[in-house]
């Protein structure tokens, strides 16, 4: 019969499960066979070895050394004041309007605003001008 040899084939094979397309066939791994007999069999609560209280106690610490560590490693300042950002703003812009008219004594902005002044064309490099002629 038909079922004697599906009995034949799951005991080369391993266990198999027939779905609704008879032409599919699921097959479990050995080592996920054996866990579940080991589990349907099994007197114990759990399936795998319980840990002592010291081994918990040790997995615990651990967690908390961890913990300590990210906590003081991610330490990030408060946020700026609205009034702050006011001042770094203003000063910001400022800097912009004094390097445009080539005042000095002021702070240059950054290269990376200078760039965009030139490549929107704001801003264009002057070859006969030197901050010493200002």
């Amino acid at each position: 019969s038909g079922e004697t040899g599906d009995d034949e084939s799951s005991a080369k094979n391993g266990p198999s499960a027939k779905t609704t397309d008879p032409k599919e066939t699921v097959r479990l791994t050995g080592a996920f066979h054996n866990g579940m007999k080991k589990v349907l069999s099994c007197l114990e609560s759990a399936p795998w070895t319980a840990i002592t209280p010291q081994q918990l106690n040790y997995a615990k610490q651990q967690e908390l050394n961890l913990q300590k560590q990210q906590k003081s490693s991610k330490k990030y300042l408060p946020p700026p004041t609205p009034e702050e950002l006011e001042m770094y703003t203003q000063k910001r812009w400022n800097s912009v309007l004094h390097f445009l008219v080539g005042s000095t004594g002021e702070e240059d902005p950054p290269e990376a605003v200078v760039t965009f002044l030139e490549k929107t064309g704001l801003m264009q490099e002057d070859p006969d001008w030197t901050r010493s002629n200002a």
